[in-house]
């Protein structure tokens, strides 16, 4: 001891010291004598510096101990007021305030509003303005002369703002890494490590305040305790075996939660059921995807738990099974209805949730499902990369989620944020995700900062629960807070029942059931065949959504008997699977693939025909494709003899690759066409314009695509354009008019018209894939980013005009195979061959080669002879 004279116990006769033990017993929490040595280690920093800040993982106690504080000395009578900020949340602009560069007027952000408000204050008001979340430079730099002992923040305005002694900044945060060492030491730490959890005490309290009318769960919860002590031991020793790093807090949550719905639904049922199942049931639910299977055997060695309590704890099993339903478009199957209860407990308890699973693993209808079965008001949240936190916050003001109007009638009815594939949220240079970030503060401080007129002010949000999709967990902090549901991909039965149920809804009605499912059988043999064949390039991927592409686009084949099904199938499968293959010896090997599954002629060719309802595929020989391919050609040069520029088009077996793909996209959807210069890409666009009657844009320049749908005006009427031409910050190239041509395609299909966008290699970048995401994710006109929104207009004309864009809108995105950034833009952007059929077009096929020359000089003799 440095003073043997003093007593270790003399901290104990502090005041502060029994306000604080105090205050954990009035708070309900459990009294933890590190949590009180860190309120003291807090208080004294705050007397010493003007910044202090608090770092520590997720559930380590950072707010806890700044709440025991603050309650502890309210008791003694000091008034202390708090505002919590969320800098990630928002723009650098909306938090520190910016200056319109019209104008020159300044308009207060969310810190320089505070900061006016705090040096307002009296003395005797003790402030502290608590930054929560993460630290980077963009913004905590500019707090920096806050945080000297001058104590001056210095706004971009010019303004200077003096702070007193009766104001601190605290900050809450996982890791300083990208704070400046001119910061780091201006400030006082507080540390927290990944030992100093809360789950042990989160568990006794539960324990001790916990009561339940049904005998069976009254007598379980000595054995939960036991069960879930055995759980914090094992994943503190095994933390590489978890999908989910820092989760001891919210799985301990989940179990809780769990065991409660557990033990209602058996008194409310009268089910009977063992102390032992309802806890191996509560944590096979918690547990099922975070524990990592090969971890599984060794977690229920630990828990002394039997593998038939919990056989799915691992990954449930993915069979339609028996007993599979169909019930409102969902399938429920083993797997479906394995993670039913996980989510109707986190209702129940009016926890915020994230399902976890693979692409097209059913998560956004799983999570639909459950929420009919309440009174919610469901938030439907589309998440893009250029999705903003004021995108959500429009949707929910429209949907009346703000103030007094978000809080729920009973428990668990308030209004639901479903936030649909989180995972394609954007990150800044930081890591950051500035909708994580928004997502957590409605999570953690139930509102938000906004600003309509005048200075920012404080939204509430009530009773708002958030649901989400992902294929991957979020970052920490968020997914800490949220309980996981883990769903995992279907198996071969249940796609076996999809693509039944999908193919009886598109084949002729004289075909028997027996054919339908030995056809789904075909289909989904050789699905499985060739994902496990080709796997060797990034956009080698395919997942059951591409199932429903190919029984649902057989139906603009018209087929009429089981043959011409067999032809249409074929010919779908060769759009989606042999198209986007690179080389010619791997297609070669799928034609052979193909023929054990689909006994067709490989020489059937397709001509489009435009209908009523769209563009059909008509299935001919060699010579009527050539004779017609011929015709359209011939055609497009007489309207424009420029229409091909100066190398022209000849028929060629491209085109018969080409124009089945472009037909599909422009009945309303998309197509990516990988290939290098003189594969006839723009010239099949043409000929399907001809055909189809469409308007045809062709996008070399950057920044057109997003300004141009941006700026169409919706209504109907103003055939004249009358276009607001405002370049958006994100545009990457300038320029100065956007092209009539764009705008006109645009328009054409707002009021109804077929058009095709055709994005040439040059305008492909990460912002406007983001845009063209945004806009083949959306349902309504209100899931779009206001980044990329239409002019507004009256609110029914919006949404039709919206709806006649999506229906009459074709986009193909052309893609150079030799670019540098191609294999980014495929990681980055799945849409490019999730969403759009992708074609791969390396070079000029053989006979091609063999039969250009010929066609060039047909062409150019007659021509030399004019001469």
């Amino acid at each position: 001891m440095v003073f043997a004279e003093v007593p270790e116990k003399e901290s104990a006769t502090d005041p502060l010291y029994i306000a604080l033990e105090d205050t954990v017993g009035r708070l309900g929490l459990v009294n933890n004598e590190f949590q009180i040595r860190k309120c003291m280690e807090l208080y004294e920093q705050l007397q010493q510096r003007m910044g202090v800040a608090i770092v520590g993982p997720p559930g380590s106690g950072k707010s806890t101990i700044r709440q025991i504080l603050k309650s502890a000395l309210t008791q003694q009578g000091k008034n202390i007021v708090e505002y919590v900020i969320c800098p990630k949340a928002m723009s650098r602009s909306w938090l520190l305030g910016h200056i319109e560069l019209d104008t020159r007027q300044w308009t207060d952000g969310v810190i320089s509003t505070v900061a006016l408000e705090v040096a307002n204050q009296p003395e005797d008001v003790w402030s502290w303005v608590v930054c929560d979340g993460d630290i980077d430079p963009e913004w905590i730099e500019a707090l920096n002369s806050v945080l000297d002992d001058n104590r001056l923040l210095t706004l971009p305005s010019g303004w200077r703002v003096q702070f007193g002694q009766n104001v601190n900044f605290i900050f809450e945060t996982h890791s300083l890494e990208y704070a400046s060492p001119a910061t780091i030491s201006r400030m006082g730490i507080i540390l927290f490590s990944n030992e100093n959890h809360c789950s042990q005490e989160i568990l006794d309290r539960w324990v001790q305040s916990k009561e339940f009318d049904n005998d069976t769960a009254k007598s379980a919860i000595p054995f939960l305790n036991l069960t879930l002590n055995k759980c914090l031991k094992w994943l503190t020793v095994h933390q590489a075996d978890v999908t989910t790093k820092d989760c001891h807090m919210s799985l301990v949550r989940q179990i809780l939660s769990n065991f409660e719905y557990i033990a209602q639904e058996i008194t409310f049922k009268n089910n009977p059921q063992s102390a032992e199942d309802m806890v191996w049931s509560a944590v096979q639910l918690s547990t099922m995807g975070i524990i990592k299977q090969s971890a599984i055997d060794s977690f229920y060695e630990e828990l002394e738990m039997p593998l038939a309590a919990g056989g799915a704890a691992g990954g449930v099993a993915g069979g339609a099974g028996v007993g599979a339903e169909w019930a409102e478009g969902v399938l429920r199957s083993a797997r479906v209805r394995a993670c039913e209860p996980a989510l109707r407990a986190a209702a129940h308890a009016a926890a915020h949730v994230v399902i976890i699973g693979p692409e097209a693993s059913a998560k956004t209808l799983l999570a639909e499902y459950v929420l009919r079965e309440s009174n919610s008001t469901i938030i439907t949240i589309n998440c893009t990369p250029n999705l903003e936190p004021t995108d959500i916050i429009a949707e929910l003001k429209r949907k009346n989620a703000v103030g007094g109007a978000g809080r729920g009638a009973g428990r668990g009815a308030g209004p639901v944020l479903l936030v649909r594939a989180l995972h394609r949220a954007r990150c800044d240079a930081w890591g950051s995700s500035p909708v994580h970030s928004f997502l957590l503060q409605v999570i953690q401080q139930h509102g938000f900062w906004w600003r309509e007129e005048g200075a920012p002010q404080w939204q509430p949000t009530g009773r708002v629960r958030v649901l989400c999709t992902a294929e991957q967990p979020p970052r920490a902090r968020l997914a800490a807070a949220l309980a996981h549901v883990h769903l995992p991909e279907a198996d071969d039965d249940e796609l076996l029942e999809l693509s039944r149920s999908y193919l009886s809804e598109s084949v002729p009605k004289n075909i028997t059931e027996n054919d339908i499912f030995n056809l789904s059988r075909n289909m989904i043999s050789l699905y499985k065949e060739v994902t496990k064949t080709f796997h060797s390039k990034p956009h080698y991927k395919w997942n059951p959504s591409h199932l429903k592409q190919w029984c649902e686009n057989i139906k603009w084949f018209s087929p009429n008997d089981l043959q011409q099904v067999v032809t249409a199938l074929n010919a779908m499968a060769n759009i989606i699977f042999k198209n986007r293959l690179v080389t010619d010896e791997e297609k070669s090997e799928y034609i052979t693939i193909a023929q054990n599954y689909f006994k067709t002629d490989n020489n059937i060719y397709f001509i489009p025909k435009l209908r009523n309802d769209g563009v059909y595929l008509v299935a001919v020989d060699y010579k009527d494709w050539y004779e017609n391919t011929q015709k359209l050609i011939n055609q497009c040069l007489t309207d424009d003899e420029n229409c091909f520029g100066e190398s022209g088009i000849e028929v060629c077996a491209e085109l018969s690759v080409l124009i089945p793909v472009i037909a599909l996209a422009l009945n309303g959807g998309g197509a990516s066409c990988a290939g290098g210069a003189g594969a006839g890409r723009r010239a099949a666009a043409r000929l399907l314009g001809a055909v189809a009657g469409a308007r045809v844009a062709l996008l070399d320049r950057g920044a057109l695509f997003h300004v141009g749908f941006k700026n169409v005006r919706l209504s109907r009427y103003l055939r004249t354009l009358s276009v607001a031409l405002t370049l958006h910050e994100i545009l990457l190239f300038q320029s100065s008019l956007l092209p009539q041509k764009c705008l006109t395609a645009l328009t054409s299909a707002s009021e109804g018209t077929r058009t095709l966008i055709v994005l040439c290699e040059p305008v492909v970048t990460d912002d406007l894939l983001a845009c063209v995401e945004a806009f083949l994710s959306a349902t309504s006109i209100h899931a779009l980013p206001m980044s990329i929104i239409p002019s507004s207009g009256p609110a029914q004309q919006t949404e039709q005009t919206f709806i006649n864009m999506k229906n009459n809108l074709g986009i193909m995105i052309c893609l150079d195979k030799d670019q540098d950034n191609l294999t980014g833009l495929l990681d980055s952007y799945p849409l490019l061959y999730n969403n759009n059929f992708l074609c791969w077009l390396s070079h000029w096929s053989d006979e091609t080669l063999k039969d250009m020359p010929a066609l060039l000089i047909q062409r150019y003799i007659p021509l030399l002879h004019t001469v």
